[in-house]
């Protein structure tokens, strides 16, 4: 597979591509647009989407067989385009916060959204424990689901038709764990892994039912930080966690990132002004390592 660039005029925070891998949807800082490229050796801008409803730049993407999905910074909609790029819908029904997560199923059939703080207000007001903070829309009619996660969520994915929610457990002191529940039945499984989270990152590889987080906790006593990471195997028969690897890191200034491909773990932990990549194969051995230096102005 050749290299190509792509060079945008804002700072890019938000990319997406295709389901088939030969187009990219890229937003970022300092704009309301949406840009869709034609991958291929010489790139092609083919169409450019100005999200006009909002003043805020598009911070979540999400894409489709048949729908793509934006989200724009501190917004509490979500607007969606068809395959043409015409916006054919705004989701805002059970939605009255920052909207964190954004993101459609396997099959493009559901579209999870998720908040880190409750949704609906007026709930809580009246003395209800359980507030929707995650709804699940179901396409083509987006016909919407409410549920409670009972986190503070940092993060949020699909796993197949299940959903994985990391964040701090409102349930067991904040602590910093990770369920996976089934929206049809509204059973869960839970593992707790640490002290509550300051900042989190979560990722997922559905066909290997694999789930990375990283997260980190401040240590008030001395100002300094911990940042741990653990990739887990859930077995969906069963309901058990498998921790296949985990670290953890102590540094003024370091914070880990984790990803998946077909073969490796990624993880790009950044120390002290330089990014740096590992790649850890099945067994948790590293097989590539890249460190990256960020200028300084």
């Amino acid at each position: 597979m050749s290299a190509s660039n792509i060079v945008e005029n804002f700072a890019v925070t938000s990319i997406c591509f295709s389901p088939d891998g030969e187009r990219l949807a890229t937003a970022g800082y300092s704009t309301t647009e949406l840009n869709i490229w034609q991958l291929g050796q010489n790139p092609q801008k083919i169409a450019t989407l100005d999200l006009a409803d909002t003043q805020n730049p598009v911070n979540s993407i999400s894409w489709s067989q048949n729908y793509l999905s934006a989200i724009a910074n501190t917004a509490q909609e979500i607007f969606i385009f068809d395959q043409q790029f015409n916006k054919v819908k705004t989701l805002t029904k059970g939605i009255s916060r920052e909207i964190l997560v954004n993101q459609f199923n396997h099959n493009g059939r559901e579209l999870l959204v998720a908040t880190r703080r409750p949704l609906n207000q007026s709930l809580k007001k009246q003395g209800l424990t359980a507030v929707p903070d995650m709804v699940i829309y179901t396409t083509p009619n987006w016909n919407s689901q409410a549920f409670e996660s009972g986190f503070h969520i940092f993060g949020a994915s699909w796993l197949s038709d299940l959903v994985v929610v990391a964040g701090n457990d409102r349930a067991n002191e904040h602590q910093f764990s990770v369920v996976v529940f089934n929206p049809a039945t509204g059973q869960q499984h839970k593992i707790s892994l640490g002290a509550p989270a300051d900042e989190a990152r979560l990722a997922v590889l559905e066909d290997k039912h694999k789930i990375g987080v990283t997260f980190k906790v401040n240590n008030d006593s001395d100002g300094t930080f911990e940042s741990h990471f653990y990739v887990l195997h859930y077995n969906k028969d069963t309901g058990n966690f498998q921790v296949l690897h985990s670290a953890t890191l102590t540094s003024p200034d370091q914070f880990v990132n984790v990803a998946f491909t077909s073969e490796y773990t990624i993880l790009d932990t950044y120390i002290n002004g330089q990014s740096k990549a590992e790649s850890l194969d099945a067994l948790g051995n590293m097989q590539h390592e890249q460190t990256f230096q960020y200028p300084t102005t």
